[in-house]
């Protein structure tokens, strides 16, 4: 979801970050990665194949501010 999610990657092969509180996306990669970018249309953009790290801890109250 672009809207909780807006410092990921646009463009395919741009670094980002996505929050994510399920930790089996640091295991077995890569993942693939889609974006919709017009919630309005069924089109999605593939953005590539992505490996993912741990690069910080954020909290409820943190993330609803």
């Amino acid at each position: 979801m672009v809207e909780m999610n807006p410092a990921m990657p646009f463009v395919p092969g741009e670094p980002g970050l996505v929050y994510a509180s399920r930790h089996e996306i640091l295991y077995d990669p890569p993942w693939t990665l889609f974006i919709k970018p017009d919630p309005k249309k069924s089109i999605w953009r593939y953005l590539g194949e992505y490996e993912c790290v741990i690069c910080g801890v954020m909290t409820a109250e943190m993330f609803r501010s």
